[in-house]
């Protein structure tokens, strides 16, 4: 009996559904290989052979014990949810063919501990339009995350299952398995760690692999045959004419990280774009990056969350600075704006926010509020009076 699957919830990217492109026929199949994964996948992991033969060993099991006797070769895809693991592994074979890697890459699985943390779920999952894909539509939630990735990733969905929370009295629980890609910029560096709600976070490049062969999608494929518009499947796709349709979720209990599976801060650096750049950083009122000093001695781990919590910060302070329509600034201990949003830049007639003050004691009549004896205050939370008695502000 297949064992159906967790995840994450409602969380798992606080993004909403856009639909993909009416899906009416099948380009010419084609049997994506090793060297379309490693041409299509940038963010990839290289096997070497003897784990190869192990994970291929440790799929065949885990189908063999869900009762699955494949009919014919197709694609599965193999997660190894260990904490010194966390990659997934695309394989071809069964139905009488050996298993051959196809690629593999860094993923990020549930972290339990948390409020609303699941471990990922063990088992064999299927891949059918009973559980609908759906589109991400780019949007952010409420930290500023891109949870589902850019516009138009593709969300695969595995349905809802009973999984034991790991927070509170740890009792079963509802939860949604989906595999999908995540913020490029904020979450995606960090594939490969323990990270996730419950679900499977993957590369951009993965989802597109996926989704551009269709290598899960032997059920979507059967529906279509038989008539039905599938508004989620792209229509310049080139699908495999062996897809597959399960989902592997494994536990290889590895208590340390293999040399082919380093930790994200030891893993080649990508070069950032620009809007990696400003998303990572706090950046002044002219554009150069506040950075903030930590004592040396942390490890890897320590500044990978220092370095995801700066990067959340700055998404959710861009976030609430461009949406308000008050005017806002931040100013340091020196008396330096730090930062100033659109709304204040407007309503003192600023042509830009570069054009804007410098420093509280050039401007201080933008902050400048009395109470209700008539005392001229600066606008701090507290109102607090911040002028000395000559009436400068000292800073």
């Amino acid at each position: 009996m297949r064992k159906p699957g967790s995840v994450l919830r409602r969380l798992c990217g606080g993004a909403g559904i856009v639909l993909g492109v009416l899906a009416t026929g099948s380009a010419a199949a084609q049997e994506p290989g090793a060297a379309e994964f490693a041409r299509e996948v940038d963010m990839r992991l290289e096997i070497p052979a003897p784990a190869q033969s192990d994970y291929a060993a440790r799929l065949e099991a885990a189908l063999a014990g869900a009762g699955l006797a494949l009919d014919r070769p197709q694609y599965v895809v193999l997660v190894d949810r260990s904490r010194f693991v966390q990659a997934a592994f695309l394989y071809w074979g069964g139905g009488g063919a050996a298993w051959r890697l196809v690629g593999a890459a860094p993923v990020s699985t549930g972290q339990p501990g948390a409020f609303e943390h699941f471990l990922t779920p063990l088992g064999v999952f299927e891949h059918s339009p009973a559980n609908m894909d759906f589109r991400a539509e780019g949007t952010r939630n409420s930290l500023g995350v891109l949870g589902y990735g850019r516009r138009g990733m593709r969300v695969f969905d595995f349905g809802w299952v009973e999984e034991r929370r790991t927070w509170g009295a740890r009792d079963p629980g509802p939860m949604r398995l989906q595999m999908h890609a995540t913020d490029p910029d904020l979450l995606e560096p960090l594939l490969g760690n323990w990270h996730s709600k419950g679900c499977i976070r993957i590369p951009a490049g993965l989802n597109r692999f996926l989704d551009r062969h269709g290598v899960l999608d032997a059920a979507y494929e059967e529906a279509v045959r038989e008539g039905e518009r599938l508004w989620v499947l792209a229509a310049d796709r080139e699908p495999t004419a062996t897809p597959g349709r399960w989902l592997v979720v494994v536990d290889s209990g590895a208590n340390a990280r293999p040399s082919w599976s380093p930790a994200p801060s030891r893993r080649p650096k990508r070069s950032p774009s620009r809007a990696a750049a400003r998303s990572a950083h706090l950046l002044d009122a002219e554009g150069r990056v506040l950075r903030i000093a930590a004592q040396r001695g942390f490890g890897p781990r320590f500044q990978n969350a220092f370095d995801l919590m700066l990067g959340v910060i700055s998404a959710c302070l861009e976030a609430a600075f461009g949406s308000m329509s008050d005017g806002i600034c931040i100013a340091d201990a020196a008396g330096r704006f730090v930062k100033i949003n659109a709304a204040l830049a407007r309503f003192n007639r600023f042509g830009s926010m570069r054009e804007g003050p410098r420093r509280i004691s050039a401007h201080p009549a933008l902050l400048e509020m009395r109470d209700a004896t008539g005392e001229a205050r600066i606008g701090v939370r507290s109102f607090a009076p911040i002028r000395d008695a000559r009436g400068a502000t000292g800073v």
